[in-house]
């Protein structure tokens, strides 16, 4: 089960950190973890590797479509492999949903955007988080 941890860390350690970040096109907590993971040589799950495919293929699909993450044609593959890290389709699509939504909010890539309601509301399906793909 994973532990939460509350950490404090210098403006500039974390300006360093997001700049790598970035430039892997994760978010920070994917960044540290990923880095301490390496660091401890502990097999866990690459979360940062699922979230590149699912940002790819939802940038794939046809314009206009709105989606959630869980729809994206590889989610099940990702699901897949991490049954084989001992976690599950909840947790997965918890966590993927997390790092992905949080991408969209950073506006990290172009070409897909949250999916809003005749009133600009933000759209659910099924209580998950509803994008679309933007025509280019």
């Amino acid at each position: 089960m994973p532990k939460r941890i509350n950490l404090t860390i210098s403006d500039e350690l974390f300006k360093k950190i997001e700049q790598d970040a970035n430039r892997f096109d994760v978010t920070v907590t994917m960044m540290i973890e990923s880095t301490l993971e390496d660091k401890y040589d502990v097999n866990i799950f690459n979360y940062p590797a699922s979230l590149a495919l699912l940002v790819q293929e939802a940038l794939n699909l046809p314009p206009n479509k709105i989606f959630t993450v869980s729809q994206i044609p590889c989610f099940d593959m990702v699901v897949e492999n991490a049954k084989n890290y001992g976690l599950t389709e909840q947790q997965i699509k918890a966590r993927m949903g997390k790092y992905f939504n949080q991408k969209i909010r950073e506006k990290s890539f172009k070409g897909i955007k949250r999916a809003t309601d005749n009133f600009g509301r933000p759209k659910n399906i099924c209580r998950a988080a509803a994008y679309i793909r933007e025509e280019n």
